[in-house]
């Protein structure tokens, strides 16, 4: 979708970006990092425009982008920054609509695509759309500057440190609900950002850049296991093996089909799951009050009382929350499972302590970048 061919920017006698040549697939995120002053900022801005290349150039869907008009190009290219950059004397309705009025969209249209992505960022149309950015949190703000980029369905998303400036429970937040945007919107974005962690999260792919060059592009997996020299390792960090764990979520963990039994006659129940050859599974169990709890068959088989076995589920998670996550939350609360929350008419699942630490002895045993299915 995206390609950056020989790309360089000099300005005057200090060269910010050298020769980068790189490939951003369609739908994918490719998030950009490194330290201040590698020419990452530079070269997003390259891709819609803002900088011009002093050389090579970049071809979006195969074009030439010096083709294009350069309105025309921007108007395809959603744009957020870490500031949001709202304008303060509009409404939070006219801010989003921004882009379709420059596009020509009809009131009706626009009003409608307002709500949808209101809806879409978790904002509710009704409580929102007439307010000013003043009347906004941090994180709201960042929703509806998200929202603004995202108006005219733009195939293409720019991100600049789009997160960096709320604390770090909104942030975290605010990653979840793009992530579960982009499974549905599958927009080829560029997303750029100091956080080696945030990189890990965010990204299908990860270019580290160091004095205008890019070092290394790989996916996560690949460049956790596979550093390319010393300085992408120490970038990295010395912990480079646990934040592999940041690279899966609860949902590709996580039993889906894990039989639900009433507290009230568990002992029978768990009986006959027993009987009917099951072994090595978790297994809710929920009261008269909906309150969860759980146990695992093979435990019962070894001591032989529910009673002394059954733990209760306490802890909710996101599917998109990293399996490092949920381990933590265990550690904290002294439990070794967690519920995870549904997508939309799913059922719950549940994800244990040993079901995680049998899935990554897999992913070692594996060879670099594998993946490694349940």
């Amino acid at each position: 979708m995206i390609r950056l061919d020989g790309v360089g920017k000099d300005f005057g006698d200090f060269t910010a970006v050298r020769e980068l040549s790189l490939e951003i697939p369609e739908g994918k995120t490719c998030v950009m990092v490194g330290p201040s002053g590698c020419g990452k900022t530079t070269t997003m801005r390259i891709v819609n425009r803002l900088i011009e290349p002093t050389r090579g150039t970049v071809y979006i869907d195969g074009e030439d982008y010096k083709k294009k008009k350069v309105e025309i190009l921007r108007r395809d290219i959603g744009y957020v920054i870490q500031e949001v950059g709202l304008f303060p004397h509009r409404t939070i309705a006219e801010n989003i609509s921004t882009t379709p009025k420059l596009a020509g969209w009809d009131d009706k249209k626009i009003k409608k695509r307002v709500d949808e992505l209101l809806d879409l960022v978790e904002l509710d149309p009704d409580e929102n759309r007439n307010k000013f950015p003043r009347q906004l949190s941090g994180g709201q703000r960042q929703r509806v500057g998200l929202a603004r980029a995202m108006a005219a369905d733009p195939p293409v998303m720019l991100m600049d440190e789009p997160f960096a400036a709320v604390d770090p429970i909104t942030r975290e937040n605010l990653q979840n609900m793009f992530l579960r945007l982009q499974r549905k919107m599958k927009k080829t974005i560029v997303f750029v950002t100091h956080d080696i962690n945030e990189a890990i999260k965010m990204g299908d792919q990860i270019a580290i850049l160091k004095q205008g060059e890019l070092v290394q592009a790989d996916t996560p997996e690949e460049l956790l296991a596979n550093p390319k020299n010393q300085f992408v390792a120490d970038f990295i960090g010395v912990d480079r093996a646990i934040k592999i764990l940041d690279l899966f979520s609860t949902d590709e963990v996580m039993w889906t089909e894990a039989p639900v039994i009433k507290k009230q006659s568990m002992q029978d129940e768990a009986r006959k799951l027993i009987e009917s050859g099951e072994k090595g599974i978790p297994v809710i169990v929920e009261d008269e009050q909906g309150k969860k709890f759980w146990f695992d068959l093979d435990e019962l088989e070894k001591e032989g009382s529910l009673e002394d076995i059954i733990r209760p589920l306490e802890i909710t998670l996101d599917p998109t929350n990293s399996i490092k996550l949920a381990m933590a939350r265990m550690l904290e609360h002294n439990n070794d499972a967690v519920l995870i929350k549904g997508e939309e008419d799913e059922e719950p699942g549940i994800l244990t302590l040993r079901g995680i630490r049998n899935y990554v002895y897999r992913i070692c045993e594996s060879s670099p970048g594998e993946k490694v299915g349940k």
